[in-house]
């Protein structure tokens, strides 16, 4: 996805430096291109490779919203873990 981000390319050119079969990268492509995150378009006898990245945009958007819940919680669960640490040691000492 970070190479298509500098614009299109081919299927071929994706998978070219790329450590995995041509059709392994077909198939992440159909996934993505299901995900709405890639554009697939035909030109002569290559189908060239769009990057969408207004659907992540909108991703990044909806986990934003609960970043402030779930950094609560973790703060909530670090806290709650310091003071069972804190009680064993002081049940420790105290013996």
């Amino acid at each position: 996805m970070a190479r298509l981000a500098d614009g299109q390319l081919t299927i071929t050119a994706l998978a070219e430096p790329l450590a995995i079969s041509f059709v392994a990268v077909s198939k992440h492509v159909r996934v993505l291109e299901g995900a709405g995150l890639l554009k697939r378009s035909k030109q002569g006898r290559e189908f060239h490779l769009r990057l969408i990245a207004e659907p992540m945009q909108e991703a990044v958007d909806w986990l934003n919203q609960y970043e402030r819940c779930w950094t609560d919680h973790l703060q909530h669960i670090k806290a709650r873990a310091e003071q069972k640490a804190r009680e064993r040691t002081g049940t420790k000492h105290g013996s």
